[in-house]
């Protein structure tokens, strides 16, 4: 499961929300019902679950699930990307078969 994937079932699990609710654009409080309470635990919930900060100035500028994945994407992207880059040359390398 991609970080957009997750990200959406976070929400889906958090707010109580049905498949196909959770699109990009959808405001997190205007659409689906987070208050500013639900936004600071959705904040702790992907920290813990990426082991990334997130900054006081950056939470205040997420207002959609589209800004919760590019924010995710910029913090573990060029993480994720090493260690898949890691894979490929093991795997091509014959060290992992």
């Amino acid at each position: 499961m991609g970080y957009v994937e997750r990200i959406n079932e976070i929400l889906k699990e958090h707010l109580g929300l049905m498949e196909g609710q959770v699109i990009p654009e959808a405001g997190l409080i205007r659409d689906l019902g987070a208050d500013s309470l639900d936004r600071l635990e959705l904040m702790m919930k992907i920290e813990e679950e990426y082991g990334v900060g997130i900054e006081d100035e950056e939470a205040e500028n997420l207002s959609t699930p589209k800004d919760l994945y590019d924010l995710v994407r910029r913090k573990i992207g060029d993480t994720e990307l090493a260690t898949q880059e890691r894979y490929k040359k093991a795997h091509t390398s014959g060290i992992l078969g």
